[in-house]
């Protein structure tokens, strides 16, 4: 109930605010959590949206929400379906991502905690190419209405990303511990991007080692 009252009622008192200000465009924060499980990958725009969470299912809702505003009202909106965002100065929390949670007990020299066998995959993309994205999405004539990917195009798996981490970090000695799988987190997550590049001349510049080495010297 809170999940939807935020992502879905939350967005559309945004939409709402947007009509009565004379916004001209509203970008919106998708999440890649729409797809569900994928059969394939990449995965592109038009693969079936089968979320497994109730996150997925209210940006899935909150996405539907902005393309009839667009249709009925005529404002503008670009859905961008971000995979995976981290950079610096993420905030430590139960709600964190991955990199977020493994620099933070690194750091403090605890073990990073894998849930699964550390063989599921995600595309992590850095956050100044995801404002790259948005801002692209502001001026792109030809994308109004529309939803497109925005990652970095590249399949990582947890088991590697703690790997690269310990590297960068010198930590080879701290092993990693092994938990159950947590219910509704998908296995394989990576974007197509040819829709962003072609729409938004977008393409992803910081690579994962690149963005990690940035977050652990802030």
């Amino acid at each position: 109930l809170l999940v939807n009252e935020v992502n879905v009622g939350g967005t559309l008192n945004v939409l709402r605010e947007s009509l009565k200000a004379g916004v001209k465009r509203l970008v919106y924060a998708s999440s890649c959590a729409v797809y569900g499980e994928p059969v394939h990958l990449p995965v592109s725009e038009e693969y079936p949206t089968k979320p497994t969470s109730p996150y997925g299912v209210t940006k899935l809702t909150a996405g539907h929400y902005c393309r009839v505003f667009y249709r009925v009202y005529g404002l503008e909106t670009v859905c961008l379906r971000f995979f995976n965002v981290y950079g610096s100065r993420q905030v430590v929390g139960p709600y964190s991502g991955v990199i977020t949670k493994f620099v933070d007990r690194l750091k403090h020299g605890r073990q990073p905690t894998i849930y699964g066998d550390g063989e599921q995959t995600r595309d992590f993309v850095f956050v100044k190419d995801v404002v790259n994205a948005c801002l692209r999405a502001m001026k792109c004539k030809n994308c109004v209405g529309d939803v497109i990917n925005v990652g970095a195009g590249v399949e990582i798996s947890v088991n590697k990303l703690a790997n690269v981490l310990t590297e960068l970090l010198n930590l080879r000695d701290i092993k990693v511990v092994y938990a159950e799988p947590r219910a509704g987190d998908v296995r394989k997550s990576c974007a197509d991007l040819s829709k962003a590049e072609r729409l938004l001349g977008y393409k992803p510049k910081t690579s994962l080692r690149e963005g990690l080495s940035i977050i652990l010297r802030s």
